[in-house]
């Protein structure tokens, strides 16, 4: 696992997206930011007090830590929001890079990877309100005034099961 330092900018942000959108997904990419360097410095805190005959146990100890801290991935919450809403994209880095300051949106059925800006306007609707109800302040309050006019009534009402499976903090 390597530390995430970097902070993404505005200019790193998809070039053809809104200022909301920018916003949303810089404060997503921070998000995840923090969750990477959280669980590095579980790692590490792990590596430090386990001995040498202990590492092979290392990852199970690691994975009980993070349980116990309660960590948030917010990427994979918002891939699984995504698939249960029944959408065929995912978020992922760019190519496995794992450099935070980029996302790309990945068609489930090929793994093509393409720019957020190439998303439909419904798959980019669904995208930014994932977002920001993930990045919302604890105990938060989001409205979503008509989703209907926004997102294809196939998907609403997964789509909008999955948004409160999320966060049950935020009404």
């Amino acid at each position: 696992i390597m530390q995430y330092e970097r902070t993404p900018s505005a200019a790193t942000v998809e070039q053809n997206m809104g200022a909301r959108e920018q916003t949303a997904i810089t404060s997503l990419l921070r998000l995840i930011g923090a969750h990477k360097t959280k669980v590095v410095d579980a790692t590490h805190e792990l590596n430090e007090a386990l001995g040498s005959d202990q590492k092979n146990n290392a990852k199970l100890a690691l994975e009980y830590k993070l349980k116990t801290m309660q960590l948030r991935d917010p990427l994979r919450e918002m891939n699984a929001a995504l698939t249960s809403a029944g959408l065929k994209f995912s978020l992922a880095h760019p190519h496995q890079d794992h450099s935070l300051d980029q996302l790309v949106a990945k068609r489930s059925e090929s793994n093509h990877e393409y720019p957020l800006h190439r998303l439909s306007e419904g798959e980019r609707a669904a995208l930014f309100l994932l977002a920001y109800v993930i990045t919302a302040p604890k105990d938060g309050i989001v409205f979503i005034d008509e989703p209907e006019r926004h997102l294809n009534r196939a998907i609403l009402v997964n789509f909008m099961q999955s948004i409160s499976n999320i966060r049950d903090d935020v009404a």
